[in-house]
């Protein structure tokens, strides 16, 4: 882990209280061999899943972000439930205020951060669309070296604990993303655009009293009251700039929002995990400069452009659980003081 992002977590965390880590993993998992303070072993709780069979323990590591880890992947997903749990009750035991990040000052474009040679194309506009192309997987490396973070990093960088359990967060991310009277979707892609679309239209705090998602999308504009599309037309403003890819991988993904949130001075409001394989990264909007030049730079990146430049199209919400992978859409971070209410 870089020096930087070790220094970003160590602001946000909050005081370590190691046996009190201790009594909530004993109580979670049973009995614990200790080989370390800090490190235990113990058989793995989902061995049931485990495709074959030798004679190696799991892990749990109680420093930092608690993890539970085992060797084999076929109990990964459960193994991802217990991990959640296990920090959801630590939580709760060391009750902390977090501080937040230590920013860097950075008003450049992303050219600022990375050095490409200039190209000599046949037109200005020519060579700044390769360049910025060019610039894509340069962000993604630079990302990757000055942020080597994990999922667990973003929990423990979270400046809101997140002590819910995933099926309660909906009502959370509707009071923290959204001013009350705001106008959100939510529901399944195909449900916009008829009369009988008009219930997926609801002002967040009614939202919040529903207190369960009614599908697994939602949107990053508000909507003019009495709609029923999500078409252009129907927009009442891009409240958030969502950051989605389904080639990058999480870690790829979560080293980038933080670039962003670091480098580019985005203030980074949520991640959601989407309960299968990507992260979707919640920003403020910045001014349209430089708006535009992240829909030229980041898809170049792998980042979904769609999501980055067209009006209305469905992101992840947390709350809900996915059939296909039965894994829960949930927050792993939240910055309440960067949603600008």
């Amino acid at each position: 882990m870089g020096r930087l992002v070790a220094g970003i977590i160590a602001a946000a965390r909050p005081p370590e209280n190691l046996q009190a880590r201790r009594n909530v993993a004993q109580r979670l998992l049973g009995a614990l061999e200790f080989v370390t303070d800090e490190q235990a072993e113990l058989p793995c709780p989902a061995a049931h899943l485990h495709s074959k069979q030798d004679n190696r323990a799991a892990r749990l590591y109680l420093s930092g972000a608690p993890t539970l880890f085992c060797f084999h992947a076929s109990c990964g997903a459960e193994l991802e439930t217990l991990n959640t749990r296990l920090r959801q009750e630590i939580a709760k035991t060391e009750r902390a205020p977090l501080q937040g990040g230590c920013g860097i000052i950075n008003k450049g474009s992303i050219g600022t951060f990375i050095d490409i040679p200039p190209h000599r194309g046949p037109s200005p506009a020519v060579a700044l669309r390769k360049k910025q192309k060019a610039l894509g997987p340069a962000v993604i490396k630079q990302a990757l070296e000055r942020f080597p973070v994990e999922l667990p990093d973003l929990w423990e960088l979270s400046p809101y604990r997140l002590e819910l359990e995933p099926v309660e967060q909906f009502p959370l991310f509707m009071r923290a993303l959204w001013r009350p009277h705001e106008i959100v979707w939510c529901g399944f892609n195909p449900q916009s655009g008829q009369e009988r679309h008009r219930d997926n239209f609801k002002p967040a705090a009614v939202w919040a009293e529903v207190g369960r998602p009614p599908g697994p999308q939602t949107s990053g504009f508000s909507f003019k009251p009495g709609t029923c599309s999500r078409k252009k037309e129907f927009i009442e403003a891009r409240r958030h700039l969502v950051v989605e890819s389904d080639t990058l991988t999480k870690k790829q993904a979560a080293s980038l929002f933080l670039w962003l949130k670091e480098k580019m001075r985005l203030p980074l409001r949520a991640v959601v995990h989407s309960g299968n394989k990507s992260l979707h990264g919640w920003f403020g909007v910045p001014a349209e400069e430089r708006l535009q030049e992240l829909q030229a730079v980041l898809p170049a990146a792998g980042v979904d452009a769609k999501v980055l430049k067209t009006s209305g199209i469905p992101v992840r919400v947390p709350g809900w659980k996915r059939e296909e992978t039965g894994q829960w859409q949930r927050l792993l971070y939240l910055d309440p003081a960067a949603c600008d209410l």
